[in-house]
């Protein structure tokens, strides 16, 4: 008869056997000190270098939903122009009734503000309907702090020179005076070009409060401000239906440049008095010129 085999479980007996008594089995060699130290730092090493890399694509992750978010924002808009005559979506300074201006003139701001978190309240604005009520498109992926009362809704707001007021005392936004023009219909989009004209932006939440970005055209000098959420660079849409990121030039030593904004709660908010720049900033002279036009 044929004999089984040995189950496994009695091959370290059966080499114990072998060696006889008074015979030690050989151990296996295992990782010294300065082997395992090695390896640490080899896998330190591996990790420093892998950081910097998953940064960068969850900054391309979130700039590349910003813009996604835009152009169909962009969508939104122009079907409100198509289908008002060609008059444009209007803005939304402080105070503006929800039912009337693009979403809403209620202040956004870093402690418990209605308006942070408030869906039903963007869902009564005029622009909610011409996004199918998909209220997330308002909130830019990279701005990822919450207000003390959740994360905001909204991170972005529109040109101030774009649509007009409808509030019950209509006025031209702070610093805006009749030397620059005001766009109140599509055929208004000669200069800038509609593919050079901004219509949407990430405001940063040092300036975010209402829903329009005022912009001083007359002297270097910044009320609101746009965002720098994607690794220095800010999220714009264009009249043309485009959507691209602005890079900011880290143009002012002194840390007054967009650039280096700072975010955050104890930045505080306001920023009290408007920021400071330079006339030869570049990044002022850019707004500027996609901003509006002078009349004379």
């Amino acid at each position: 008869m044929q004999e089984r085999p040995e189950p496994s479980w009695t091959v370290h007996e059966n080499t114990a056997k072998a060696n006889g008594p008074g015979k030690k089995s050989t151990p296996q060699r295992g990782f010294n000190l300065p082997e395992l130290l090695v390896v640490l730092v080899t896998i330190a090493i591996l990790f420093s270098l892998v950081l910097p890399v998953m940064a960068k694509a969850r900054i391309r992750t979130t700039g590349a939903g910003c813009l996604n978010n835009f152009r169909q924002m962009m969508l939104g808009w122009t079907m409100y122009k198509d289908n008002n005559r060609d008059f444009l979506l209007p803005f939304a300074q402080l105070g503006s009734s929800p039912s009337n201006s693009w979403c809403g003139g209620n202040g956004e701001n870093w402690s418990t503000a209605t308006a942070n978190t408030n869906r039903a309240y963007y869902l009564s604005c005029l622009f909610a309907p011409y996004i199918n009520n998909r209220i997330e498109l308002l909130r830019c992926p990279g701005d990822y702090m919450p207000s003390a009362n959740g994360f905001r809704i909204r991170s972005c707001s529109m040109n101030g020179l774009m649509g007009g007021s409808t509030t019950t005392s209509p006025q031209l936004p702070l610093y805006a005076n009749t030397s620059w023009k005001q766009y109140a219909k599509g055929s208004d989009l000669t200069c800038p070009t509609p593919m050079n004209a901004f219509i949407f932006c990430d405001e940063s939440m040092a300036s975010l409060n209402d829903a329009y970005l005022q912009m001083n055209l007359n002297s270097p000098i910044y009320p609101d401000c746009p965002a720098n959420y994607h690794e220095g660079a800010g999220s714009f849409s264009f009249a043309d239906g485009h959507a691209e990121l602005h890079r900011w030039s880290p143009f002012l030593a002194n840390g007054t440049g967009l650039a280096s904004l700072p975010y955050g709660p104890s930045y505080g908010y306001p920023f009290g008095s408007n920021r400071a720049s330079s006339a030869s900033d570049p990044d002022w002279i850019w707004l500027k010129n996609h901003t509006s036009c002078k009349l004379f």
